[in-house]
């Protein structure tokens, strides 16, 4: 048996849907970006008002308080940007190359979409809040779902044609 037939097919990613995975990561950016800049304002304002009400604690008490909370806040929110910013960009630059360079097969869509699943459902599993940046990263996760379903047609149908042409092949050799 041909190794092509036996360890399945790989195909190019299709422009528009490319395009639109491109789409989701563009998206997907600014929603962490945004959601991190709207806990850098929270964060300030619960300084400020930290700052403005607190006339009892001395100054290097109040220092450790703020120096806690910004910790906390770059550990968290800093790192979860960092990291997932990295590998959106590292998923967008392998469509990108996916288009006419390098094909995919089944699992890059399998790897891909326990990342995709792990970003969407991550906050919902482990923290069991739903924030705004949940509800925009499981509305993202679906379209991937989608957009990976397309991937997925492509591969079978490639596959099915390996087939045909391998039966057309057997059965006019002599």
């Amino acid at each position: 048996m041909e190794t092509k037939l036996l360890f399945g097919h790989k195909t190019h990613i299709k422009k528009p849907n490319a395009y639109f995975l491109l789409g989701i990561c563009i998206v997907f950016i600014i929603a962490i970006s945004a959601s991190l800049l709207v806990s850098y304002s929270y964060l300030v304002r619960e300084i400020k008002i930290l700052v403005d009400s607190n006339t009892s604690l001395n100054q290097t008490e109040l220092d450790k308080m703020i120096s806690t909370k910004r910790s906390s806040f770059f550990k968290y929110y800093l790192f979860r940007y960092i990291l997932n910013a990295i590998t959106v960009i590292i998923f967008a630059l392998y469509c990108v190359f996916a288009i006419n360079r390098i094909t995919v097969g089944y699992v890059f869509v399998g790897l891909w979409l326990i990342v995709w699943f792990g970003s969407a459902f991550g906050e919902l599993i482990l923290y069991k809040t739903l924030s705004t940046i949940s509800i925009i990263n499981l509305v993202l996760f679906s379209l991937v779902l989608i957009s990976f379903y397309f991937i997925v047609k492509d591969i079978s149908e490639n596959k099915r044609q390996l087939r045909y042409q391998k039966t057309k092949k057997r059965q006019y050799s002599f």
